[in-house]
């Protein structure tokens, strides 16, 4: 998977997470992308999975994980696909 940071600055998901003050969507999003840069492209979508690679709470993963899944599905910039 290719890193491009400039892909990250103009999401429209850090953009809603800065407008909506949730910046553990931010952070999560963050550090999910730079676990599929490491790890080649591919993790799991389950939080209990996600939890050490990632640094949060499974919790905090599973109320977060929804949105960047949803923007995912959607065209634009922001979001993330999991298997």
């Amino acid at each position: 998977m290719r890193w491009a940071p400039l892909d990250y600055q103009s999401s429209t998901l850090r953009a809603r997470s800065i407008r909506t003050d949730e910046p553990l969507l931010r952070l999560l999003y963050l550090e999910i992308l730079f676990a599929l840069h490491a790890s080649g492209g591919t993790l799991s979508a389950d939080p209990e999975e996600l939890e050490d690679t990632v640094g949060l709470a499974a919790q905090e993963i599973g109320r977060l994980l929804p949105v960047l899944l949803a923007f995912g599905q959607r065209e634009g910039r922001g979001g993330l696909q999991l298997d």
